[in-house]
């Protein structure tokens, strides 16, 4: 795996959505017309969900799909990374090995996907909370994801309030996971969590895309 070693205009973290599709978080939202169009000279199609364009003057923000017919592996995921990597975007895809909330599983694990590793960011990470249900009993754990040097800094700026658990692989820090007790246990809110950990980062100069995923009210 090549190693890119500094910082870029654009971000792009890649989810899968679906067995046959995959969304694309870019930061700054509005780049992500830059996205598609270096996606599409890779022989990749992206499609936009955002708002704004040229007619009504307003810049077109917003995040992208990637749809296939067929289901596609976890491979295509670092594929769609790499492709941006080497047109100037500092991409990260990471693969769900295990589910935390899947038949009372306690444990999940991501790994990251792709040849090409972006080992030093801008404070740029992605935020990706999780909520759901063990044995009857609603849990939630945050993901963090990033660069290797971006996130072993933003963890030690999270170990002042919060018990991580860092993921690495041979590149450094792949993740960090946060397990919320204090919500399991009822004493805060997922919107008060959240709200507590982009603080903390937020303080230091870390940007990036933050979501929440309730599965328990699917």
């Amino acid at each position: 795996m090549e190693g890119f070693a500094y910082g870029f205009p654009t971000y792009v973290f890649i989810e899968r959505n679906s067995a046959n599709s995959a969304v694309l978080h870019p930061y700054p939202e509005t780049k992500i017309e830059a996205v598609r169009d270096a996606l599409d000279d890779a022989g990749y199609d992206m499609e936009i969900l955002g708002k704004g364009d040229i007619n009504t003057g307003r810049e077109r923000a917003g995040e992208g799909i990637y749809f296939t017919e067929q289901p596609f592996p976890d491979e295509v995921l670092g594929d769609l990374a790499d492709a941006l990597i080497v047109r100037g975007f500092g991409a990260f895809a990471y693969s769900l090995i295990e589910s935390s909330f899947d038949s009372g599983a306690k444990i999940s694990l991501f790994t990251r996907m792709g040849k090409n590793i972006v080992e030093a960011g801008n404070r740029v990470i992605m935020t990706h909370m999780y909520i759901g249900e063990i044995e009857g009993k609603k849990e939630a754990r945050t993901w963090f994801f990033g660069s290797p040097t971006d996130l072993a800094e933003a963890e030690m700026l999270l170990l002042s309030r919060f018990s991580t658990q860092p993921v690495h692989d041979v590149h450094g820090m792949a993740a960090i996971e946060i397990v919320h007790a204090d919500y399991s246990q009822g004493f805060l809110s997922h919107t008060e969590l959240m709200s507590a950990m982009l603080n903390v980062l937020g303080k230091s100069g870390y940007n990036g895309p933050a979501f929440v995923t309730d599965s328990s009210i699917i």
